[in-house]
């Protein structure tokens, strides 16, 4: 019993339910089904469980695991870009995208302003006081794991003026829909490419940064534009 498949259940459940007559002795059918599919999932879930216990943790383990975690190649969080080596106030992104570039480098777009919030480089993310890795909701943002390379105004990242300003109605929230909007990632192999509209032209973008030398590199293609457009260098 313990090496079967989870799965297999799952399947099991869905054979008998699509195989039961629809006859007024099939409803009861049906339901005897489900009742016994139920404790059937809950043993098993049980059993998974107590199989698989969770490892024990040591006191100062929390914070090295936070940062040697696996998360992928970006992580949408509530990120604070503030340096790691100065004594400032927070800079918290409320919805950052956070993007590694290169082999030891990370940047975090803003997906409400449509800026660049920070580049860095010397690791990713420190994830050791977020919910990810405390069992309290509400938790502290990730931080940056490394060296401040950049970090971009709080203004927005576009314009259609060439004036660069936060023209929401509070300081809250993503910008006008007129103005732009952001409409997610693609993934091309290990790379992450930002997409986003400004007016009416979509534009997909992706930052790259050059390991050896810190170079930071936005390459970008836009289509679709009937108007003039400008995009922040550096968010603002």
């Amino acid at each position: 019993m313990e090496n079967v498949p989870f799965f297999f259940s799952v399947r099991f459940v869905e054979v008998c339910f699509l195989s039961t007559p629809t006859t007024a002795s099939g409803n009861l059918r049906i339901l005897m089904l489900k009742l016994r599919c139920s404790a059937l999932l809950s043993a098993w879930l049980v059993l998974a469980i107590a199989s698989h216990p969770l490892p024990a943790q040591s006191a100062g383990e929390p914070a090295s695991a936070a940062r040697a975690m696996e998360m992928g190649a970006f992580l949408f969080f509530l990120v604070d870009v503030r340096d790691p080596a100065q004594s400032e106030a927070s800079r918290i992104i409320p919805k950052a995208l956070a993007i590694r570039c290169g082999t030891n480098g990370g940047v975090c777009f803003d997906t409400d302003l449509l800026r660049y919030a920070a580049v860095w480089q010397g690791g990713f993310l420190d994830l050791s006081k977020t919910s990810l890795m405390q069992s309290a909701q509400g938790s502290h943002p990730a931080t940056i794991h490394g060296r401040s390379l950049f970090r971009g105004s709080m203004t927005a990242g576009i314009s259609t003026n060439g004036v660069f300003s936060d023209s929401r109605a509070s300081p809250r929230g993503p910008l006008p829909r007129p103005l732009g909007l952001f409409k997610g990632i693609h993934r091309h192999g290990d790379q992450t490419i930002i997409h986003y509209r400004v007016a009416q032209a979509e534009v997909f973008e992706l930052p790259e940064m050059d390991s050896s030398t810190g170079a930071f590199r936005r390459h970008l293609l836009i289509k679709g534009s009937g108007q003039a457009i400008h995009l922040s260098i550096l968010g603002g």
